[in-house]
């Protein structure tokens, strides 16, 4: 609260120095920060909207 919270820029650079640059981590996949954070691989469901009676 108060616009305190030091620490998500402090993650977001710890995790582009560990990738490099932060070139390096723009426009990536969420896929590959989840992987990094969690350790866990993660699955992608493509939702196929032209059958949808909505």
């Amino acid at each position: 609260a108060d616009g305190q919270q030091l620490w998500v820029p402090l993650l977001e650079k710890a995790y582009a120095k560990a990738h490099g640059s932060y070139q390096a981590i723009s426009g990536g996949e969420i896929a590959e920060a989840l992987l990094d954070l969690t350790g866990c691989p993660t699955e992608s469901i493509d939702f196929d909207e032209s059958g949808s009676p909505f």
